[in-house]
């Protein structure tokens, strides 16, 4: 009996120990440096926690409430769900090496936040979407996405999914009236991260594009 009751007590202790375990101390170990993501503040424990001025790469992604459960350290993997006041609104992260994957996400967007000329008008947003981030860029993406605002160009609301070739974030668009559309892929690798091209059977869309500055593929 003494010794059941010392092991109740010393997995009480471990349990609290983790349970009160600072944010910052997880971030730090967690491999999220690696991955491209910085924070400012830092406040909260394992359980709840605030991170404000987060950013990817230098691309502000706002303030974040974060919640997890201590099973989400396991394997060397951190995973977290998340409500922030940025581009993604919420969803779900997971950090495991250099790997950064969100999943579940929804938001709405600036379309200028990725092609650098888009007019303020443009917004793009997103539903279901997933996106895993390595140093090598992206290897893995999905979700729906709609870009609207270009009206000033003659391009209608667009549709389309998310995805992932050779490193680059591929969105595959078309107009909600239906029609041919096109294609913008995003370089997110180290060595290409920002760097925007396209293709499109729109002759509207190809001409709006070319108007804001993204070289065709």
């Amino acid at each position: 009996m003494i010794v059941l009751r010392t092991l109740a007590v010393l997995v009480g202790l471990l349990v609290a120990g983790v349970a009160f375990m600072p944010m910052r101390f997880v971030m730090d170990v967690s491999g999220a440096r690696k991955a491209g993501l910085t924070t400012g503040d830092i406040s909260g424990t394992i359980w709840k926690a605030q991170l404000s001025d987060v950013a990817w790469r230098g691309t502000d992604l706002g303030d974040f409430n974060v919640a997890m459960k201590p099973a989400g350290l396991s394997r060397n993997l951190l995973r977290m769900h998340f409500s922030s006041t940025g581009m993604v609104r919420y969803g779900g992260v997971s950090l495991s090496g250099g790997a950064l994957a969100f999943d579940s996400m929804q938001g709405r967007a600036p379309l200028s936040l990725l092609v650098r000329g888009a007019p303020s008008s443009g917004t793009l947003t997103y539903a279901n979407g997933s996106l895993t981030l390595t140093q090598s860029g992206c290897t893995q993406a999905a979700g729906q996405v709609n870009v609207d605002g270009l009206g000033a160009y003659g391009v209608p609301p667009l549709q389309g999914l998310a995805s992932c070739e050779n490193g680059e974030l591929v969105l595959s668009l078309a107009p909600t009236e239906g029609g041919p559309g096109g294609r913008i892929a995003i370089g997110l690798s180290q060595e290409r991260s920002g760097t925007v091209t396209a293709s499109a059977e729109d002759p509207r869309l190809s001409a709006a594009l070319s108007m804001m500055g993204v070289p065709a593929q």
